[in-house]
C-alpha cells in the first residue's frame, strides 16, 4: 500500500509516501484515526503517448540534483541497495483531496515490457510538457513537478569524499512514480492509500 501520513506541523502539513508495505505499523499506530481508500489498476493501450509528453533529460536523478536542475523539499529516503522507499513533503488539505479523489494506478507496455504508474492526481494533469521524468534506480522512474525557489543544499561526492556546496532555482515535487513488472516495487502496495490527518 501507499501509506500518505499527514501531520500539522505549524502552518504547513508534513507527510510522507510509502512506496513499500507498511502494514504493521499501520495497524499499531494509525488505524484508529485513518481514511483508507482501495484503488483499482487499469489497463491502458498507447500509454507511451502519454510519455511523450513529459520532459526527459538525458542524464538520471542523482545526476540532474548535483547539476543543480532541482533539489528535494525534504527527504528521498533509500534502503541499503538503493531502492526508494519513502519522499517526505509538505500537502495541502486540497492536495489531499486532489489525491483521494485523483489518485490512479494504470498498467501499460511500453517498448515490449509491462509498466505500471501511480499518479498522485488525474493523467492530464500529471503527463504534459511542464513536467520530468528521471530515472531513479533500477527500474523506477520519477514524474516531477519542478517548482520556483531559490535554495542552496550540500552533498558529500563519493569519490573524494567532500562537501560541495549546489544552488539550484527548483524544488522537486513527485507526480507519479513509473516501474516495470519485473521490478523490485510490488504494484499490490500501491492499491490502497490510507491518509492519517493529524
Amino acid at each position: 500500500m501507499i501509506l500518505i501520513n499527514i501531520t500539522l506541523e505549524r502552518n504547513h502539513d508534513l507527510g510522507y509516501i510509502y512506496l513499500n508495505s507498511f502494514a504493521d505499523k499501520f495497524e499499531r499506530v494509525y488505524s484508529w484515526q485513518t481514511r483508507i481508500r482501495r484503488y483499482d489498476l487499469k489497463e491502458l493501450d498507447n500509454f507511451y503517448l502519454q510519455l511523450s509528453k513529459l520532459n526527459w533529460p538525458q542524464y538520471s536523478y542523482d545526476e540532474a540534483k548535483l547539476n543543480g536542475d532541482f533539489t528535494e523539499e525534504y527527504m528521498y529516503d533509500r534502503d541499503q541497495f538503493g531502492y526508494l522507499y519513502g519522499v517526505e513533503r509538505s500537502f495541502s488539505r486540497k492536495e489531499i483531496q486532489v489525491i483521494e479523489r485523483y489518485y490512479n494506478i494504470l498498467k501499460f507496455e511500453f517498448n515490449n515490457e509491462s509498466y505500471y504508474a501511480a499518479n498522485l492526481d488525474k493523467p492530464d494533469n500529471i503527463f504534459n510538457n511542464q513536467h520530468y521524468v528521471y530515472h531513479y534506480n533500477e527500474g523506477l522512474y520519477l514524474v516531477l513537478a519542478l517548482v520556483d525557489c531559490q535554495a542552496q543544499f550540500s552533498v558529500v561526492t563519493t569519490s573524494f569524499r567532500e562537501r560541495i556546496i549546489i544552488n539550484t532555482n527548483h524544488i522537486s515535487r513527485l507526480k507519479s512514480v513509473i516501474f516495470p513488472e519485473d521490478s523490485h516495487y510490488d504494484i499490490k502496495n500501491f492499491t490502497n492509500i490510507a491518509v492519517n490527518v493529524g
